[in-house]
């Protein structure tokens, strides 16, 4: 067999798994577990997914770095044996689990982004030895529930989309959640509120790369994977770096005839995220949280839509009518990225293409920030999220209070929103 100069030049470890590949291996779900609860409730819902076409893998990383207290490894040991013991008596025709143990992993880059590099490495390494460079690699958290389409229908997804090189999968938090405090419940309806009105946002502007970037949701091509470097190390955000990579690829798509229901709980596992999210504002006044101004984003509409015309006059044209993005870029220098656009493009389209890779979700959130700093106050996040359904002439709810009817709202329309 040939060599895979990823495997040899970017994996962070050796092989993992000794179970043989089997030869019709094309879904492998990569799930890093720390500390996690929920982990078992997880997998019988991987269990009770449709049969696939060709054979599913599940890989589970537990992992802890070398720095990590007794308890926590205790802790993640009697995980292991906990998921040890329920496989043995779960594995299918379809679908097989596996468990990897890394412990005392390198303190500085020890997290969820070296857990899941470890998981998709894996992956890679099972589908090269079948030599299928297109099997599926799906990200997914250790507290998150499935549908029973799950698998079948990210199989189906890539099948008929065979230009994709990778995909975000619909989403919700468990906001019914019994368990959940009033507090907590406010909490994580107001965090997803965020991300959907965050990602439209950017639909509305024009951005090509608005799209979520939830690592419990997103699924990539073995072979996108590869040629855009893997996973990150970091210990969180991990997702949306790795997804500004795999964007300029082009051709990202969404599922959404299927859904992940990631847990809606606390969590001191990551530094920011979602559990991070609800344990930071606990006891908070959620109803009143503040987020972006919306004048940030008419400034970064604005300024998209001007942007064949800048590349016509090979400058920044009406570059008044957005004067916080404009300072922005003065502040990074980013004419500069500009002109070399324009010098290696023959046409508005590999411009656009060439632009974008620059000025990408990390630039966007770098100038909100800007603007913040710069005096743009942050507005309430309800109220803002009730403009934006009116200048996408959709009917916003009302009543402020009512929470869980505007996040609804935002849930149905991004599976039909079309820029």
């Amino acid at each position: 067999m040939t060599s895979n100069s990823y495997l040899e030049k970017q994996a962070f470890c050796g092989q993992q798994i000794k179970e043989a590949v089997p030869d019709n291996l094309h879904l492998s779900v990569v799930i890093p577990c720390y500390k996690e609860p929920e982990l078992i409730q997880t997998l019988e819902s991987l269990s009770q997914c449709y049969p696939t076409k060709n054979k599913t893998e599940v890989i589970v990383v537990i992992n802890y770095s070398e720095k990590e207290t007794e308890e926590i490894k205790q802790y993640n040991q009697e995980t292991e044996k906990e998921a040890r013991v329920w496989i043995r008596s779960n594995n299918s025709s379809h679908i097989d689990f596996h468990i990897i143990c890394a412990y005392d992993l390198p303190y500085k880059t020890a997290g969820v982004g070296l857990a899941r590099k470890i998981g998709m490495d894996e992956a890679v390494r099972r589908f090269d030895k079948t030599r299928k460079n297109d099997g599926i690699i799906i990200c997914l958290d250790a507290d998150c529930l499935i549908e029973e389409n799950y698998l079948t229908e990210v199989e189906n997804h890539f099948l008929l989309n065979p230009l994709s090189p990778s995909c975000h999968l619909a989403f919700k938090h468990r906001t019914d959640d019994p368990k959940l405090s009033i507090e907590n419940r406010t909490a994580i309806c107001i965090y997803e509120l965020y991300l959907r009105w965050y990602t439209l946002n950017l639909q509305h502007a024009g951005h090509p790369y608005a799209f979520q970037t939830i690592g419990s949701c997103m699924a990539v091509r073995s072979s996108a994977y590869q040629k855009q470097g893997g996973m990150n190390k970091r210990k969180a955000g991990e997702d949306f770096y790795f997804l500004q990579k795999i964007f300029p690829l082009g051709n990202f798509t969404e599922l959404n005839s299927t859904c992940v229901y990631p847990s809606a709980r606390g969590s001191d596992r990551v530094p920011f995220g979602t559990g991070a999210f609800i344990n930071q504002h606990e006891g908070d006044d959620m109803l009143n949280y503040k987020s972006f101004n919306p004048l940030l984003f008419d400034e970064l509409k604005l300024f998209i839509e001007n942007l064949e015309l800048s590349y016509g006059n090979k400058t920044f044209s009406n570059i008044k009518l957005y004067p916080t993005l404009s300072a922005f870029f003065a502040s990074i220098q980013f004419e500069s990225k500009f002109k070399e656009a324009i010098q290696h493009s023959s046409n508005y389209t590999n411009f656009s293409k060439r632009f974008f890779s620059n000025f990408n979700g990390l630039l966007v959130l770098q100038y909100l920030h800007f603007g913040q700093k710069d005096g743009i106050k942050d507005q309430s996040l309800i109220k803002s999220s009730q403009q934006l359904l009116e200048q996408i002439d959709i009917e916003p709810v009302k009543k402020e209070k009512n929470l869980l009817n505007l996040l609804k709202t935002y849930r149905n329309i991004q599976r039909l929103y079309i820029v």
